[in-house]
């Protein structure tokens, strides 16, 4: 992805920006053409869901301890991921929006603030901005490690200086194969915003609001969002 300190301030048009050489260019019809504009779609319905899921009331709040406040709501029946509860934790981290969003989306320091993650590899950008990305992990009290296959969207706010969004949604990829010993998971909807404290703009205000499924053999259970 571009450098956190290289983002415009506005990410244009159909929310998942194309990579351009020389400005707007039209995707021919192929395959390739045809894969970018489903997983770019996928991304429109999750910005979307994030739209809706943050600017809507029913949370309820069920946990607060060490500074971090949890809450927890549905989403509407037949809505994308509505049987499974979407989690939203709240707290104040070290470091400044922007070094902890270009933390975030780089691959390679995920072992620096997941201490589940087993590694996770970029195998595909659709722009400078989106990425499809295949994460493995072993969560607690699972025997078996979980693999994901995510598209992953970094934009700024464009109402709020130097503040951060970024949304995930499971998606597949001929990349990210299904593997024996692992279960596949998908996260429904994951959106993270960064935002400068206030008062003090090198610590973030981190909300995470998000919804998890696991599934193995047409067997599905929700395990929390972290």
């Amino acid at each position: 992805m571009q450098p956190v300190n290289e983002l415009p301030r506005k990410v244009g048009g159909f929310f998942a920006v194309i990579a351009r050489k020389g400005g707007e260019r039209e995707l021919e019809a192929s395959p390739e053409a045809e894969s970018t504009t489903k997983y770019l779609a996928e991304l429109q319905l999750a910005q979307e869901s994030a739209e809706r899921a943050l600017g809507t009331p029913g949370w309820e709040e069920v946990a607060h301890r060490g500074g971090v406040t949890v809450w927890k709501k549905y989403f509407p029946k037949d809505e994308y991921g509505y049987k499974y509860p979407c989690v939203k934790a709240r707290g104040i981290i070290e470091g400044s929006a922007a070094e902890v969003m270009s933390m975030i989306v780089d691959s390679t320091r995920v072992l620096e603030y997941n201490r589940y993650s087993k590694g996770r590899t970029d195998i595909e950008h659709l722009g400078p901005h989106t990425k499809i990305v295949w994460n493995k992990a072993q969560p607690p009290l699972s025997k078996k490690l979980h693999d994901f296959c995510t598209l992953m969207h970094m934009q700024p706010l464009d109402d709020e200086e130097g503040s951060f969004m970024l949304i995930t949604r499971a998606t597949e990829h001929p990349k990210a194969p299904l593997l024996d010993g692992h279960v596949r998971s998908e996260i429904l909807l994951g959106v993270t915003i960064l935002r400068p404290a206030k008062g003090d703009p090198t610590r973030t205000e981190m909300t995470t609001p998000g919804a998890k499924a696991a599934r193995r053999q047409g067997n599905t259970c929700t395990i929390p969002v972290g």
